[in-house]
């Protein structure tokens, strides 16, 4: 097994997830913010030595209705929804690996937005136009900063949020910094109810997967 020397991880319930799950003490697990520019400035004062390995994990959001909630994708590559940007892709060494150990997980091409996409029917024209399979706000700009600097890069990430669900509108609950705010995510799942119920029990599904994913690839061989 390649073992990683980090795991980059949203702030919050995921990173508290990885890091109850990591079982080498030799792995450093990083909390990064939420959010391409939050992310970007946080890994450009980010220090690690060249040839490092590090898996970026976390949670993300489905465009398939083959891809349920607590579903485990190990992504080939990644694409932002900016016009002219290319796709980058992750080490095929750690996505073997990763591969290797979840045996359930499924390879997938992976969309990078700067919000979450909360309709459905936003996701299922996020899929047609740009043929990926899930979607989260963080992991292309992990790749983007850090392949560059000889550092390997593997995605694993969980589904927690449907193709078909509707989300409650969280754009209000993130700041500037990438930080989430309580009382704004709070008002958001008081305003959509059903909805706002349906977000917290798959997140709690997709959390408890995303903690048995972090054992597993950093349990010794």
């Amino acid at each position: 097994m390649i073992a990683a020397d980090f795991i980059l991880v949203p702030r919050g319930a995921e990173y508290e997830a990885v890091r109850q799950g990591v079982s080498d003490s030799n792995i450093a697990v990083i909390a990064i913010p939420a959010g391409p520019t939050a992310v970007k400035r946080f890994l450009s004062e980010f220090s690690c030595r060249n040839g490092s390995r590090i898996w970026s994990m976390g949670l993300c959001g489905s465009l398939s209705e083959q891809l349920p909630v607590g579903q485990v994708v190990v992504y080939r590559d990644c694409r932002p929804v900016r016009p002219g940007a290319a796709t980058l892709p992750c080490d095929p060494e750690l996505v073997q690996a990763s591969l290797s150990r979840l045996e359930q997980a499924r390879l997938v091409g992976a969309l990078d937005t700067d919000r979450v996409i909360g309709s459905a029917a936003e996701k299922q024209a996020l899929a047609r136009q740009f043929a990926t399979r899930v979607v989260d706000m963080e992991s292309y700009s992990v790749l983007e900063a850090l392949r560059p600097a000889d550092i390997s890069v593997g995605v694993v990430r969980v589904v927690s949020d449907g193709a078909a669900d509707d989300l409650p509108d969280l754009s209000g609950a993130f700041d500037g910094a990438g930080n989430l705010q309580p009382l704004a995510l709070a008002a958001a799942l008081v305003r959509s109810p059903l909805a706002g119920m349906r977000l917290v029990s798959s997140s709690l599904i997709a959390l408890r997967a995303l903690r048995t994913v972090a054992k597993r690839l950093s349990s010794p061989a």
